[in-house]
């Protein structure tokens, strides 16, 4: 199996056993969950009677700041507020941003399309997505 399909194996693997098991605090959703995976993360996650839009947290990162600084700018043009973008200690740098909205499955993972596709763009990889508690 090629490199990149064994990390989207173990993501995916990681995925299911955070989804299956219900536990709140599970780890955020990766960028490349199908829509199914998608369904029932939002099923753990986003209680059901919150109808409304809700605070998502998008996760992305680099081996140095300077393309998540780059891809900053572009992302609060968009309407997305700055959490965080600091080193990390194993090194690299994170950035995180959030913004109000309301998803489905279906714009869920267009979202993260979207995201992915900017942050490659931008030299960054996007890790995925957490919703803010209700």
């Amino acid at each position: 199996m090629p490199r990149q399909g064994v990390k989207a194996a173990g993501r995916a693997a990681a995925v299911w056993l955070a989804l299956t098991s219900g536990a709140a605090g599970a780890a955020p959703q990766p960028p490349d969950a199908t829509r199914a995976e998608l369904a029932r993360w939002l099923a753990v996650h986003v209680r059901a009677d919150a109808a409304g839009p809700r605070r998502w947290q998008y996760t992305f990162s680099a081996p140095v700041s300077t393309p998540l600084e780059r891809l900053s700018l572009k992302l609060v043009e968009a309407g997305f507020a700055i959490l965080k973008l600091e080193p990390l200690s194993a090194g690299g740098a994170e950035l995180r941003v959030t913004r109000l909205e309301l998803h489905t499955p279906a714009t869920l993972q267009r979202r993260n399309r979207e995201l992915a596709d900017l942050a490659a763009a931008h030299g960054a990889r996007y890790d995925g997505i957490d919703v803010a508690p209700q």
